[in-house]
Parts: C-alpha cells; structure tokens; sequence
C-alpha cells in the first residue's frame, strides 16, 4: 500500500513538472528573449547533476557512476551525445514556436519510432494502428499549414529535435525492445560468444537492425543504473554544451543579456533547472513500476492540458479554423491512447 500511494504521488509530481518546465522554459527562452540554447540547457543540466550528486552524498539515492568500468562508460557516451543534440534541438524550437503547436508536432516522433520498430521487428501493424498514424500524420500537416505564427526555422528544428528524440527514446526508454528485436533477428541472445552473435547479425539483411541489435545488447550488459544514465547524460551535456558556447562565442555575447542581472530572472533559471530535475527523476522512477506501460498515455494528457493553459497564459491568437483542427487531433489523441494504441502495444 505505502510504494501505491507513493506512486501516485510521483506521478501527479510527474505531471505538475513536466506543466511547470515547458511554462517556464517557454517564458525565459520567448517572454524574456534568452537567445543562449547552448548556455540554458547547460545551465539546466548542470543543476540536474547537481542535484543527483548531492542527493547521492547525502544518502537518498545511490550513484554508482564513480565505480563504473571506463569501458562501460564508454559504450554509453553515444546516448548522452544523442540526449544533448535532442535538448539542444528542443530548446532552440521551443524557443520560436508556439507551444500547442511544439507539443504536436512532437508526435512525428512518435509516428517515426513506431514504423521504425515495426520494420526492425518485422511485424505487421494492425488496421487501427495504420489508421491512427495516418490521422496522427493528417493532422499535425493541418496544424503546420494552419499556423498564424508559422516560423520555418522553428519547424526545422523540431524535426531535428524529433529526429534525436526518437534515438534517444529507443535507447533510454526501450531497453527491452532489444530482446525482441534480437527475437526477430533468429535468437540472437542465446548465441554462445560474440563471434558467432555478429556473425548472424550480419547475415540479417536488415543492416540496421543488426547495428542496432548489438548496439543495443552492448547496453543490456552494462551496469549502469536508470540514475547512473542521467547523470551521466548531464554531466555529458554540460561538457558538450559549454564546450560549443565558448567556440561560437555564445558564452561571451551572454553580457548582452539586459535581464542577466535580474533576480527574477535568476529565479526563473533556477526554477526551470529544479523541475527539470525533478521530471527527470519522476520519469526515471515511474519507469521502474507498474505505470511503466502507461507513459505515453500519461504524456498525452500532459500535452493536452499544456497545450490548452498555454492558450491563456501566452500570446498565440490562434485562428477559428486551427483551434477547431487543433483540439480535434488532441481529441483523436486521446481516443487512439485510450485504446492502447501506443508505441509499447503496436
């Protein structure tokens, strides 16, 4: 009874953050104009680090990073570059377009990653499957074309962010799609060494599913825990980002800033950081209980009820004829993830 009600708690935390994060992220990156990606999403990892590391020194949680074998570190760098490029992407669109239009085109990723799958594991999707991607298809083309505000740059963007997301989504959320891909690719896993588990890889005619079968095995083996991971993405990106902020000059121009000496702006950072953290951590836990499965569903009524506040608290002045396409395809949404038809059933 204790973990039910602690999971409930965590998981109406994991929807209060993840309102909180895009607000705020959106009235620091829009309403006040911090045009510095690279530095604001350093910033925020840098405190997401940060904290975990002081949440481990203090005894809540465990980090074992610090004892991990450098080889196994390693063979996770990829994931932390992809996570990086995903957030930088993110913020850079955020930035520029509106948020009930940021928070549907984001299902092009969704729409990606299902094909994707489906063509890795070689299995057919089902009529009602078929039939929500394509009206989930349909309808964030009538959102794009439909945008009173629409910023070309912004859309690029997005479909950079999306393509990162997607990656990323199948290596820190997807682990277990693994074992069925390796299914998929002859028991792969049940192959006595790795000689002979690459010789069949390679004898798959799919060359991206073989790279993505050993990819992704290499990552079954490690002992890196869901915490050691996001660590280790923060420590990453801060490194990353920091990095290409000094080497386009982004870090010097920040003293043009005309809010950077402001305590309110200072507050908004430090705010955005904590919930970020703080999303980040409920994620990872909800992740590890029964509510695993239900992410997705959990996520569109989080975009649903951040996309419809957003209307009221920033300037979008959508028109008649995209409001109506707009919560028609949230609607749909809702119907398709209701049904279970989700990246986790297809």
């Amino acid at each position: 009874m204790v973990s039910t009600w602690r999971t409930r708690v965590v998981l109406v935390g994991f929807c209060c953050f993840a309102v909180i994060t895009i607000f705020v992220n959106k009235h620091v990156l829009s309403n006040l104009h911090f045009t510095y990606p690279t530095i604001f999403q350093s910033w925020q990892t840098g405190t997401a680090a940060l904290v975990i590391l002081s949440m481990s020194t203090l005894g809540y949680t465990n980090l074992n990073v610090m004892s991990v074998n450098r080889t196994v570190l390693v063979s996770w760098l990829p994931a932390s570059v992809l996570f990086s490029a995903m957030i930088y992407s993110g913020s850079v669109a955020l930035s520029r377009l509106p948020v009930p239009v940021f928070c549907a085109i984001h299902y092009i990723s969704i729409i990606v990653q299902i094909l994707l799958e489906s063509l890795l594991f070689k299995k057919d999707l089902p009529i009602n499957s078929q039939f929500s991607l394509i009206v989930t298809a349909l309808a964030v083309v009538m959102v794009a074309a439909t945008d009173t505000q629409f910023d070309q740059i912004g859309y690029k963007w997005m479909m950079i962010h999306c393509t990162f997301s997607v990656e990323t989504d199948m290596i820190l959320c997807h682990n277990g799609l693994v074992a069925a891909a390796c299914h998929a690719s002859g028991q792969l896993l049940q192959c006595p060494n790795t000689s002979d588990q690459q010789s069949a890889v390679w004898h798959h005619s799919d060359i991206f599913e073989a790279a993505y079968v050993l990819y992704g095995n290499s990552l079954r083996k490690n002992s890196l825990s869901d915490l050691d991971k996001m660590f280790c993405n923060a420590v990453t990106s801060v490194i990353l980002l920091m990095t290409i902020s000094v080497t386009t000059g982004e870090l010097f121009r920040l003293i043009e800033f005309p809010y950077l000496y402001s305590s309110s702006f200072h507050l908004w950072c430090m705010t955005s950081g904590l919930c970020g953290t703080a999303l980040s951590v409920c994620h990872g836990f909800l992740l590890g209980t029964d509510l695993s499965h239900s992410i997705a569903k959990i996520t569109s009524f989080n975009r649903v009820a951040i996309s419809l506040l957003s209307l009221f608290i920033f300037d979008m002045s959508p028109s008649a004829n995209m409001a109506v396409r707009f919560v028609s395809y949230k609607f749909t949404k809702l119907v398709c993830k209701l049904n279970a038809v989700s990246i986790g059933d297809v």
